[in-house]
């Protein structure tokens, strides 16, 4: 088996969806309703990079964890990137409000486990 970087590993990848979710967080807290367009934009891209690290993440450590909605961050960001004609302000702010704060639990507790092994 290769030698994997740091950068190639789960525990790094968690490491980071748990800091983007914890931005996508405090960004839409302190922001004022309706967001500004650079708020808007700050928050697209975190949910970019979040999906993003989310498609790295290993089939094992998938597998292992379905409870965790591995697919459905992938597609929210493919949705928010792709779809960027045609996005609708509550549905952002529902996936924030409804989605984050449990998608960023199941990390924490992840990354735990992945540290205790």
């Amino acid at each position: 088996m290769p030698n994997l970087s740091t950068r190639d590993n789960d525990r790094y990848r968690i490491g980071h969806m748990i800091s983007f979710c914890e931005k996508i967080v405090a960004i839409a807290k302190e922001s004022e309703d309706p967001w500004p367009e650079v708020t808007l934009l700050a928050l697209l891209r975190l949910f970019e990079t979040l999906g993003e690290a989310a498609s790295k993440v290993s089939d094992e450590t998938k597998k292992a964890h379905p409870e965790i909605p591995w697919v459905e961050a992938t597609d929210t960001r493919n949705r928010f990137i792709h779809g960027y004609d045609d996005l609708d302000y509550s549905a952002i702010l529902l996936t924030i409000e409804e989605d984050i704060p449990q998608l960023l639990q199941q990390l924490l507790n992840l990354r735990k486990e992945l540290e205790a092994s």
